[in-house]
């Protein structure tokens, strides 16, 4: 009860869904395969390409509240090249 609980406070994806789209989109990909036909083959991998856009965008609402955090780890030099 408290993991759903602390779950709908920070907008996280149950696993559950997480996992249906990943399966809609190997579904796509497998169906597109097993017709043979490339048309459709486009369409569906397309649409996959689709769904993963969606799927990571409701992913990525979870952290959404710490983006603010990331300027802090920017602070590194970069690396010099040994010559």
């Amino acid at each position: 009860m408290y993991r759903s609980k602390e779950r709908k406070e920070r907008n996280v994806m149950p696993r559950t869904i997480r996992y249906f789209f990943y399966a809609l989109i190997f579904t796509l990909a497998l169906f597109g395969l097993s017709i043979g036909q490339h048309a459709i083959l486009a369409i569906s991998l397309g649409l996959g390409i689709v769904v993963g856009i969606i799927a990571d965008g409701f992913d990525n609402v979870r952290d959404e509240p710490f983006k603010k955090y990331n300027v802090k780890h920017k602070h590194h030099k970069p690396h010099k090249s040994v010559s």
